[in-house]
C-alpha cells in the first residue's frame, strides 16, 4: 500500500506517527477542567486526538488495573516500549519501503524488520500489551469512518471481555472525545459505520467480511493456529495484522514463526 496525504484522522503521512510525539501526557486534570469549560479549547482538543493518537492514548485513555485496590483507574502508561510498539502498529498496514525518510524523524526501519504486513509479540503479563493494542484498534474506529477491527482470542468470552475492556475505555473519556457508540456484548458499532468485535477462535470465524483489521489475543492458546493464522492474512488484506502471546514461548512462536516468517517485529 502506498502512502497517500490527506487530513483524515488517525492517517499516515498527515497525522503524527506515535514516535514523533511527546512521550508524557501534556493534560493535566485542572487543564481538562479548563478544556470543558471552553469551546474552543474542546474543539482543539479533539483535533488533536484526530491527528495524534498517542496523544490520545496517553491524555485520554484510563485503565482498569483489577489488582489495585486503592488506584484501580490509571492513564494509560506512557512507556517508551509501547510507543514504539504503538509506532510499529501505526506503519503495520503499509510497505515499509514507501514511508519516505524524514530528516530528524523516526522511521519504522531504524528498529525493526518487515519481512510481511503484520505484528506477531510475544510479551508476559503486566507489559500493557493487549490493552495497547486494542486501544489503538478500538481508537482508530471511533476516529476513523468505516473501519471494521476484530478482536479474536482463544474463547468468546475473552474477545468479549477486551470488548468490555473499550467500553470502559470509551466511557470514562471526556464528552467532547467521546464519539456516539452502541454496544453490545460483542461488539461496539460507531455511528460513523465503524465496528470493534468480537469473535471466538476457530480460522471459520474470519470467513466474511473484509476486516480493516485483525487483533488475535493470546494466540498461542488458540486450537488452530496455522488455520487461524492462514485464514487471518487475507481477510485483512491491506489492513494491520497483529497477533500477541504469553511467554514463554509456545508452538505458535516455534513453529509458526519460523516455518513462515522468519525475522519478526
Amino acid at each position: 500500500m502506498t502512502l497517500t496525504l490527506s487530513r483524515q484522522a488517525w492517517c499516515p503521512g498527515s497525522a503524527l506517527a506515535p514516535a514523533e510525539d511527546f512521550l508524557a501526557p501534556v493534560l493535566s486534570r485542572e487543564r481538562l477542567v479548563r478544556i470543558g469549560q471552553d469551546p474552543a479549547a474542546r474543539r482543539a482538543d479533539l483535533e488533536a486526538v484526530r491527528l495524534r493518537p498517542w496523544y490520545w492514548l496517553v491524555n485520554h485513555v484510563v485503565t482498569l488495573d483489577e489488582d489495585d485496590r486503592q488506584t484501580p483507574y490509571k492513564r494509560f502508561p506512557a512507556h517508551p516500549f509501547l510507543r514504539r510498539l504503538a509506532d510499529l502498529w501505526w506503519w503495520t498496514a503499509y510497505d515499509w519501503r514507501e514511508v519516505p525518510r524524514v530528516p530528524g524523524r523516526a522511521h519504522p526501519s531504524d528498529y525493526a524488520r518487515q519481512p510481511w504486513p503484520g505484528l506477531l509479540l510475544p510479551k508476559s503479563r503486566k507489559q500493557h500489551v493487549t490493552w495497547l493494542m486494542a486501544s489503538l484498534f478500538f481508537g482508530e474506529c471511533q476516529f476513523v469512518p468505516g473501519r471494521r477491527n476484530t478482536v479474536q482470542s482463544y474463547k468468546l468470552l475473552e474477545a468479549e471481555a477486551i470488548v468490555e475492556k473499550m467500553k470502559g475505555v470509551w466511557q470514562r473519556q471526556p464528552p467532547w472525545i467521546r464519539q456516539p457508540c452502541e454496544w453490545t456484548t460483542r461488539e461496539a458499532r460507531f455511528a460513523n459505520d465503524s465496528v470493534f468485535l468480537a469473535v471466538p477462535g476457530g480460522a471459520e470465524q474470519l470467513q466474511g467480511p473484509t476486516l480493516s483489521g485483525y487483533f488475535c489475543n493470546e494466540a498461542g492458546d488458540l486450537e488452530e493456529p496455522r488455520e487461524t493464522f492462514e485464514a487471518a492474512l487475507p481477510a485483512v488484506g491491506h489492513g494491520r495484522y497483529v497477533a500477541e502471546g504469553r511467554c514463554p514461548r509456545s508452538w505458535w512462536f516455534d513453529v509458526l514463526l519460523a516455518d513462515k516468517l522468519g525475522d519478526v517485529a
